[in-house]
């Protein structure tokens, strides 16, 4: 799949496209906590709802390479 479209489903699904090579199941049990699923929401709701997400998901990077 080429990089382009690793990087457009990354930001569609909001993770970190490392997130697709990662191989720890429990890294991966970690993002799927922050899933969100909703059935009507508009374009404008979506967006920051994945704004917010992308919030999340740096904190949590964060406090990953903090606790290293």
């Amino acid at each position: 799949m080429p990089l382009d479209a690793l990087e457009k489903a990354a930001a569609l699904f909001g993770c970190d496209l490392a997130l697709f090579f990662e191989e720890n199941p429990e890294v991966l049990q970690a993002e799927l906590a922050c899933a969100f699923r909703a059935n009507s929401l508009s374009a404008s709701d979506m967006h920051e709802v994945s704004a917010f997400k992308n919030i999340v998901l740096h904190y949590l990077k964060m406090e990953r390479l903090l606790a290293k």
